[in-house]
C-alpha cells in the first residue's frame, strides 16, 4: 500500500517565520528610531522657519516704506476762463452835405463826374458839359473833327474854346482823353501816354498847350475815330463834328462794340439837321443814353443851336 505525502511542501514553514522575523525586525527598528535622537550624517536636521526678532523688524520696516500714503482726493483742475476777442468797432467817416449840412456815412465808390464840388458844380450836378450838353462819369473822351471844313467860319476855334472850358470843370479824380482826328485819329500825348489822363492841373495845361498847335486838314473818317475812342473803354464820349456823312450800317457797328458801356453825345457844328431825326449823328446818340446838339458854326453864335 502505497502512503500518500502530506500536500503541504516541507520549505514553506521555514519561510513564513523568516518574514515574520523580518516584519518583526522592521518594526523595531522604526519604534527606536522615532524614539532616539537624530545621528549626524543619517537624517537632515529639520527646516527652521522662525523669523528672528530683528530681522522681522527689519522686514516691517522696509513695508512701511514701501506703503504708499494715505489716498487724498485732488483738488479739480481749474479751467481758465477764455473770453473771446470782440471785434473793433466799424469807423464810419461822416462827411458834411454841401447843401444841407447833414452828416451822412462817406461812399468809398469811384467819384462820378458832378459828385462832388470839384469844378464849380454842388452835389448832384453835372461836374462838365461841353456845348452845354451835361454828362456824368469818372471817364470822359472828347472826339473832335479837324478836317480842313472846320477851318471854315471858325469852327475848329469855337471847338476848341469850349473844349478848354470843359476841361477846366473837370474834377481831380475824372480821367480824360481827346482824340483829334482827320483821316487818322491821333490822340493828345498827356504825361508821357496816349491813354486816359488824371485831371489834374499839370495834364489840363498839356492839354490846353497841344490842342492850341491843332491845324485843319484833310477829309475825316469819324468810324476810325470813334473805334479809338472806344478803346478806351470811357463812361462818357463827346463827338463833335460839322458834317453828319456817318453810314447807318457804321452806327451799327459803333452801337454793337459800345455794348451800351459809354454814353455817347454827339454834336453837329451845323443847324441843317437839327430836326432831322433819322440821321445818323442823332440815331448814335438816340442808341447809345447819349443826346444830339446842333450848334450854329458862326462864333457870335457859339451858345444858340438846339
Amino acid at each position: 500500500m502505497i502512503r500518500r505525502s502530506s500536500s503541504r511542501s516541507p520549505w514553506r514553514r521555514p519561510m513564513l517565520v523568516s518574514a515574520v522575523l523580518h516584519v518583526l525586525g522592521a518594526l523595531c527598528f522604526w519604534i527606536w528610531a522615532e524614539q532616539s535622537p537624530p545621528v549626524s550624517g543619517l537624517i537632515a536636521p529639520a527646516l527652521d522657519t522662525r523669523i528672528h526678532e530683528r530681522e522681522l523688524d527689519v522686514l516691517v520696516m522696509d513695508i512701511d516704506v514701501g506703503l504708499p500714503g494715505p489716498r487724498t482726493s485732488a483738488p479739480p483742475a481749474v479751467v481758465p476762463t477764455v473770453t473771446p476777442p470782440q471785434p473793433a468797432p466799424t469807423a464810419v467817416v461822416a462827411v458834411s452835405s454841401p447843401t444841407t449840412g447833414h452828416s451822412s456815412p462817406a461812399s468809398t465808390a469811384g467819384t462820378p463826374i458832378g459828385s462832388g464840388t470839384s469844378g464849380g458844380t454842388s452835389g448832384g450836378g453835372s461836374a462838365t458839359t461841353f456845348f452845354d450838353v451835361a454828362a456824368q462819369g469818372r471817364s470822359v473822351v472828347y472826339v473832335i473833327d479837324r478836317s480842313g471844313s472846320m477851318g471854315e467860319c471858325g469852327r475848329l476855334d469855337l471847338a476848341r474854346r469850349e473844349l478848354l472850358a470843359s476841361l477846366a470843370k473837370l474834377p481831380a479824380e475824372v480821367r480824360f482823353q481827346v482824340i483829334a482826328y482827320n483821316r487818322n485819329a491821333d490822340p493828345l500825348h498827356i504825361g508821357g501816354q496816349n491813354r486816359l489822363a488824371a485831371a489834374t492841373p499839370e495834364n489840363k495845361q498839356q492839354a490846353a498847350y497841344l490842342l492850341q498847335h491843332l491845324v485843319p486838314e484833310g477829309g475825316s473818317e469819324h468810324l476810325i475815330a470813334l473805334k479809338q475812342a472806344l478803346l478806351l473803354d470811357p463812361e462818357v464820349i463827346y463827338f463833335l463834328t460839322d458834317a453828319d456823312d456817318l453810314l447807318a450800317d457804321q452806327v451799327r457797328t459803333l452801337t454793337q462794340l459800345n455794348h451800351g458801356r459809354a454814353a455817347i453825345h454827339t454834336i453837329e457844328l451845323s443847324m441843317g439837321n437839327r430836326d432831322r431825326h433819322e440821321m445818323p449823328l442823332h440815331v448814335l446818340a438816340r442808341d447809345n443814353r447819349g443826346k444830339y446838339r446842333a450848334v450854329d458854326a458862326n462864333p457870335s453864335l457859339a451858345s444858340g443851336g438846339r
